[in-house]
């Protein structure tokens, strides 16, 4: 199923997940903020997110952008980390803040995805106190945008 990557599986282990087009869609998203950077837009007043596989390539690219485009914040909605065994957070990126919301009745972006996403990024800034990745659980929430985020 590709959109952002091709998505290959729904397994439990989304840490191996080889993620075709991963670096490429990576790339588009720092094109996007160059662009704002150009206009005179601070990266101190960019903030990405996204929902479900846009929310993965929000935390996934977000946290390893060059150090020039180190954004304000990063919410990820109904999302994880994909292509966990290859990501490297930017050093000097360890106080953005991270909102993860997620609810616990989807069916196709697991809760445990959430909580394992939260895992692997603090496990890379585990000598950061300052980093802080909040995980918002809605009980009975699906895949879906609800007006409890909004």
């Amino acid at each position: 199923m590709p959109a952002w990557y091709d998505i290959t599986g729904l397994s439990p282990d989304r840490a191996s997940e080889g993620c075709d087009g991963i670096d490429e869609s990576c790339d588009r998203i720092k094109q996007f903020i160059a662009k704002e950077i150009d206009i005179g837009i601070l990266p101190s007043r960019i903030a990405l997110a996204g929902f479900s596989q846009g929310g993965a390539m929000s935390l996934f690219c977000g946290l390893q952008l060059p150090q020039e485009m180190k954004p304000a914040g990063i919410l990820v909605m109904s999302g994880y980390l994909p292509a966990a065994k290859k990501f490297k957070l930017t050093p000097g990126f360890e106080d953005i803040r991270v909102l993860h919301c997620h609810g616990t009745s989807d069916p196709v972006v697991q809760h445990q995805w959430g909580e394992m996403t939260k895992t692997a990024v603090q496990n890379q800034v585990c000598s950061a106190a300052a980093f802080v990745i909040e995980i918002s659980i809605v009980s009975l929430l699906m895949n879906y945008i609800s007006n409890f985020f909004l």
